[in-house]
Order: structure tokens, then C-alpha cells, then sequence
């Protein structure tokens, strides 16, 4: 079966909807290397499909990434041994671009932008409440996620005999 990668990253500056951008494109680039069988891969095969999906602009990015030494424990100086970052892990690449994304962390924006939620003339009950839903989740609400989510699909929706709550 032939899958096709995933859509061209487009996202070019640090803000709200670059680190929100990222977060959703690296999501498909993780389910493209599942389905595409490629999760067995070595840490370069999958850090060069990584850049070779993102491009020449992230490619000058990821070579500008710094990437710790080991530092060497030393229990007479309270020094906690560290092991190397390794620029040649997913984990660790797709953390930094986490970092250089901002990772999406501007929670008050974000908070603001899922309050101010209402479900769209046209737009489906489920569509709304599947955004509305992914919108609370990146506001690091806790344990009243759900409660707001209800809320806000209350508050929000546009035919009030659509109501699941």
C-alpha cells in the first residue's frame, strides 16, 4: 500500500497558529511513519524523512537546534549525571521544534479563543463539538475539561434542540 506523506509544513514564525500548526502536522507525520509501516526505522532514517517532509527552511533550523553534551556525574559536587542529547533521535528533534514552536504553550490566548467558541451557522453539531473539544484540551484545563467543554456546547450551540449535555 502506497501512503502518501504528509501535507508541506507551512508555519514560518513563532506564534499561537505556527505552534499550533506544528503540533497538528506532527501528529500526521507520526501516523504517516505508523502507516506507512516505518516505525521501525533507525533514529537518522526517521529524523531524515522528518526533515525531508519539512524542508530546506527547517532543515537550516534543525542544523541551529542545540543539542547538550553528556554531563558527567560527580557526587562530590552535587553534579547529577546527564546522557547526550542525540540530534539523530525523533524524540529528541521533534522536541525541540516542540520548543522552537513554543509548543503551542500560550495557554491565557488559547483559553480565550475556546471560551469565545460558538458552533458556525453551517457547521455540524459534531464538527463543533469535536474543535470545541480540541481547542479545551490545549488550555491545560484539568479536571474541569469536561465540565467547561459541556458548558461551552451549551452556551454555544446554534439550534439549542441539538443539545447532548
Amino acid at each position: 500500500m502506497n501512503i502518501p506523506p504528509p501535507p508541506e509544513f507551512k508555519a514560518k514564525y513563532k506564534n499561537e497558529k505556527a505552534g499550533q500548526s506544528w503540533k497538528e502536522w506532527k501528529q500526521l507525520f507520526q501516523v504517516y511513519l505508523s502507516a506507512a509501516d516505518l516505525e521501525e526505522v533507525n533514529g537518522k532514517g526517521k529524523v531524515s524523512l522528518l526533515l525531508h517532509f519539512l524542508g530546506p527552511d527547517r532543515i537550516n533550523l534543525y542544523t541551529a537546534f542545540d543539542v547538550r553534551p553528556a554531563a558527567e556525574a560527580n557526587s562530590d559536587s552535587n553534579i547529577v549525571g546527564v546522557p547526550a542529547e542525540d540530534k539523530y533521535n525523533l524524540e529528541t528533534v521533534l522536541l525541540k521544534f516542540d520548543q522552537h514552536y513554543g509548543n503551542g504553550k500560550l495557554p491565557n490566548i488559547r483559553r480565550k479563543a475556546s471560551l469565545g467558541r460558538n458552533q458556525h451557522t453551517h457547521e455540524s453539531l459534531m464538527n463543533f463539538i469535536a474543535d470545541l473539544k480540541k481547542k479545551i484540551l490545549m488550555c491545560e484545563y484539568g479536571e474541569v475539561e469536561e465540565s467547561l467543554l459541556c458548558d461551552r456546547i451549551v452556551e454555544g450551540i446554534q439550534n439549542t434542540h441539538q443539545a447532548c449535555c
